[in-house]
């Protein structure tokens, strides 16, 4: 039997199953916009922050509410990010970059 190998990579990757796992309870049992008020949205930002951590850890950042470590939600949201960062940081290279006025 041959091997599957996947490269369109761009839009979709398989998730691994411990990541399944750990995500299976938000898939229905526990749903809610983490951007609300209400029990459902709270536990689910809870959640979330507790992600966040996790992500930063793995990464070495240490998090605080001074330095909070940024979550972007695809490719689109982390260049601009990027971006913005690198024009704060060389704000005399801010203009030319890839022809974007920032």
């Amino acid at each position: 039997m041959m091997r599957r190998v996947y490269l369109d990579n761009n839009a979709t990757t398989p998730v691994l199953p411990k990541v399944l796992e750990a995500m299976r309870p938000y898939f229905g049992e526990h749903f809610g916009n983490a951007s609300s008020i209400h029990h459902h949205g709270q536990e689910t930002r809870a959640a979330v922050e507790r992600a966040r951590e996790s992500v930063a850890a793995l990464l070495g950042h240490p998090t605080s509410v001074s330095s909070p470590a940024m979550t972007a939600n695809g490719a689109s949201t982390s260049s601009e990010h990027a971006l913005v960062c690198w024009s704060m940081i060389f704000p005399e290279n801010r203009y030319p970059l890839f022809g974007i006025m920032l």
